[in-house]
């Protein structure tokens, strides 16, 4: 999910993300933008017109028939593999309503990690910041819809977004596992000293 004022992350996002995904596996892959027309070989784009971020995205996830979905932002270049099956399964089986599949934060309030199906996993506390979090995560869709009744900027929704959930009174599903394997590139709207030179590798390979 990106807006046309990032088309600066589209190629390196692809570069990397076609190099590291397994496009073998039984999913869609979707590539949702404002306007501006893409052709990456295995996905199918999705143009949602212009308009503030939760709204286009909200109108994105309506046209998607699967119920679960893994969310990535145009920022995330992945740097390694992972068996994502792996995590839908234990998505799945435990029902949850996120499991994020990122490095840990200092500002995360978890519980005590445990293990299933070789899957280290600790559940965000209610109290904790980013209850809601655009990276890499498994989110079942509904939830993830809930997640977007306001007109809201991607941090917007991360900040109040996350208020909310903690007012609300049913318990959240919210699964953090640690797993290092990509980078974000972009900060204020330009590539990061990291972003650069992952460009730089793409264009002397």
């Amino acid at each position: 999910h990106t807006c046309d004022d990032y088309i600066f992350c589209w190629a390196g996002w692809f570069h990397y993300f076609k190099k590291h995904w397994n496009f073998k596996l039984p999913f869609n892959i979707y590539f949702v933008n404002e306007n501006l027309d893409v052709d990456f070989n295995g996905i199918e784009q999705i143009k949602t017109g212009s308009g503030e971020w939760s709204v286009r995205l909200k109108k994105a996830l309506k046209q998607i028939p699967e119920k679960n979905v893994f969310y990535l932002q145009e920022d995330v270049w992945l740097q390694d593999s992972i068996d994502i099956e792996k995590y839908f399964f234990v998505f799945l089986n435990l029902s949850l309503d996120r499991l994020q599949l990122s490095p840990t934060d200092s500002t995360y309030t978890l519980f005590s990690k445990f293990k299933i199906e070789n899957v280290v996993l600790r559940k965000f506390a209610k109290r904790s910041n980013y209850l809601i979090s655009h990276q890499p995560s498994i989110w079942k869709k509904s939830f993830l819809i809930g997640c977007l009744d306001k007109s809201e900027s991607p941090w917007e929704n991360e900040i109040e977004g996350t208020k909310r959930l903690r007012t609300n009174s049913r318990s959240f599903s919210i699964y953090l596992s640690v797993v290092n394997w990509y980078t974000a590139i972009s900060r204020q709207g330009k590539l990061t000293p990291e972003g650069l030179v992952l460009e730089k590798n793409i264009l002397s390979s």
